[in-house]
């Protein structure tokens, strides 16, 4: 996250800090191609997550730091990001809403729109409408987090956004400006911070406010 900050100008640095960074994450890659967290060895708070939910979202952390940081460094980590997707494609199958919309939205801004679009066909079977919004829980579980329900929503809404399937995105943004509190946060610290990037993005493409 750090070296996507620095990447957007969030952060005054050069790219030889950012480089260093994604070298160490190389470094870190599994025989699998998968990345592990190494100082957690407790699950984080969120009752939603388990060991495997947590793994396959280490892993697209990664790879979303690897795809936004390729024009700003001059070497190479094609090769990482392709193995990266491998195994991305073999394991999002059989994962959660939560997964499939963060993976299609990493496969969508790394171009790859026909494997995000296909996924997302997929997700939109699993959501909950009534013709007006839009959400997801996760699979096989009635009772969640809000924040779960929130980032799922969000990550869907930026993967229509980049396909330019913008009309797809409606009842879901519809549903997630629903979720705010009166201090217009949502649930916790990190689902907001998505949330609101989601909702930048329908600001920048739609020119709605």
């Amino acid at each position: 996250l750090f070296g996507q900050a620095m990447q957007s100008d969030a952060i005054d640095s050069d790219s030889d800090l950012v480089l260093e960074a994604l070298n160490y994450l190389k470094s870190k890659q599994n025989l699998d191609a998968t990345f592990s967290e190494t100082i957690l060895t407790k699950i984080p708070s969120n009752p939603d997550e388990t060991p495997r939910f947590r793994d396959f979202h280490i892993t697209c952390f990664v790879l979303n730091a690897f795809i936004v940081n390729q024009g700003y460094v001059e070497q190479n980590f094609s090769e990482v990001i392709t193995r990266i997707e491998s195994i991305t494609v073999n394991k999002v199958v059989s994962v959660d809403n939560y997964d499939a919309t963060y993976a299609s939205y990493l496969f969508a801004s790394n171009s790859n729109s026909t494997y995000a679009t296909n996924l997302m066909s997929t997700v939109d079977q699993a959501a909950h409408t009534n013709g007006i919004v839009k959400y997801w829980n996760l699979k096989d579980k009635k009772e969640m987090s809000g924040s779960t329900k929130v980032l799922i929503a969000s990550y869907a809404i930026m993967t229509y956004i980049k396909l330019d399937k913008t009309v797809l995105a409606e009842p879901i943004i519809k549903w997630l400006m629903g979720e705010k509190d009166e201090n217009g946060n949502f649930h916790g610290v990190f689902d907001t911070n998505v949330a609101l990037e989601a909702l930048t993005e329908v600001e920048s493409y739609s020119g709605v406010d």
